[in-house]
């Protein structure tokens, strides 16, 4: 109960800092009242989720595919994604070459044929489930903002409401969303900007998590 406590104490620290941090023509004024009905529903997603089983490390490894369109895997982690949270990592490339290129110059340049992918998906069932509901709740909030370097804001795209944020000048794009209230799903992409980004998230068969019996 105490540790209950701690947590409701953190969320309303980081839910005001957000909201400081935005200036007034950013702050939707849905924030608040989403908020207070997703503070009221929180008790009850805990309940639900330290009722489910987690996943196992074999279930999610068979989950991540080998391979992303012409990208392949080059990597992957999977076990502990947190306070009794499970999750699995897994990054694709689009060609064996590094990450930089070396010059005669001696300085390293940025290798933009090499395309990276990478999706971290953390299940939020079992014991991680107070922690993994209170960042549900932060995901919630609405917020947008745009200038010369990246752009931020909430889509919804084949279904999936998402927060994306494209950096402009490097073309990396990064998704957070959460799926089936359950399994919290990032995504880095780089030299990819949104539109491709979601082609490949297209391929992960999200439906699939949980795996069917």
């Amino acid at each position: 109960m105490k540790n209950s406590k701690l947590w409701m104490v953190a969320i309303s620290l980081l839910i005001g800092l957000h909201v400081l941090a935005q200036t007034p023509n950013q702050i939707d004024p849905q924030n608040a009242a989403a908020m207070m009905e997703n503070v009221q529903n929180m008790q009850k997603d805990m309940a639900r989720l330290k009722a489910l089983k987690p996943l196992t490390n074999e279930q999610l490894k068979a989950w991540l595919t080998e391979t992303l369109g012409e990208l392949k895997r080059i990597r992957f982690s999977v076990g502990d994604g947190g306070p009794g949270m499970v999750a699995i990592t897994g990054r694709y490339n689009a060609t064996d070459e590094p990450e930089y290129l070396n010059t005669d110059d001696m300085r390293d340049v940025v290798n933009t044929n090499n395309k990276t992918f990478q999706i971290d998906v953390m299940d939020g069932a079992g014991t991680g489930a107070e922690m993994f509901s209170s960042m549900v709740m932060l995901n919630s909030m609405n917020f947008e903002s745009e200038d010369e370097y990246k752009q931020v804001k909430r889509v919804n795209v084949n279904g999936i409401s998402a927060q994306q944020t494209h950096h402009k000048q490097s073309n990396k794009t990064e998704l957070q969303f959460f799926h089936k209230d359950r399994f919290g799903i990032t995504v880095t992409a780089t030299y990819m900007d949104p539109d491709e980004t979601w082609a490949y998230m297209e391929i992960f068969d999200l439906e699939d998590l949980p795996p069917k019996d």
